[in-house]
């Protein structure tokens, strides 16, 4: 799967892989940049902005292929914090927290 959209007149993908989401900013030269990456590209104006985008659109495809089960990775408490924001949102899903990461399920039921 992936699902791409725009931001800023910059071209991203969300692909789900695994079992887990991934973010990557479109390049000609180098598809898999981040948009996290530390490099000169230019910076994003409004992250906040980027993540909500990137949030609906992730929803958008949990609800409408029906994910089972799917786990967020995560390294620090911070960034931990805003992906327990993005997954109190979602409705008929159960999470998990295991260390910083998380673990997502579909509740039995909730077809």
């Amino acid at each position: 799967m992936k699902e791409r959209f725009s931001h800023d007149g910059r071209q991203f993908v969300v692909a789900f892989r695994q079992n887990q989401f991934v973010v990557y900013e479109l390049f000609h030269h180098d598809p898999l940049y981040s948009w996290w990456d530390e490099t000169s590209e230019p910076k994003i104006k409004n992250p906040t902005k980027l993540v909500r985008k990137i949030w609906n659109t992730v929803r958008q495809y949990i609800y409408r292929n029906k994910i089972s089960y799917f786990e967020i990775l995560v390294s620090d408490p911070k960034r931990s914090r805003i992906y327990e924001k993005f997954l109190k949102t979602l409705s008929g899903y159960q999470y998990f927290e295991y260390g910083y990461s998380f673990a997502v399920v579909k509740m039995k039921g909730d077809q």
